[in-house]
């Protein structure tokens, strides 16, 4: 945002302007915060700007280069993956302990 007198040297409709879009940008940001106070809390969430952003499923699909995998959450605190698509399989590898690399075949 400009300082205050590099807009007071402006004509009036470039103030208005600019104005009007800080004010469009605070009600944005307004929104989006609301958004995120109000999520229901689930077990499944994603990272953004450090802020979970709850998604309201057990499961999830990963689009990994036009191949996906379907990760589902299920009783017992486990977790289901599976390939979506004919011929593909999955490569599930140890990296360190609680940490696993999983490929698509």
């Amino acid at each position: 945002m400009p300082r205050s007198e590099q807009i007071e040297k402006l004509p009036k409709w470039a103030r208005e302007y600019i104005l009007d879009l800080y004010r469009q940008l605070q009600e944005t940001e307004d929104v989006i915060y609301k958004y995120q106070d109000t999520q229901t809390v689930t077990r499944v969430w994603a990272e953004r700007c450090g802020k979970p952003a709850y998604i309201q499923s057990d499961s999830v699909v990963f689009d990994l280069k036009g191949r996906h995998v379907l990760a589902s959450l299920r009783a017992h605190n486990e977790l289901h993956l599976m390939a979506i698509g004919r011929g593909m399989g999955l490569s599930i590898s140890p990296i360190t302990e609680g940490s696993f690399l999983l490929r698509v075949k």
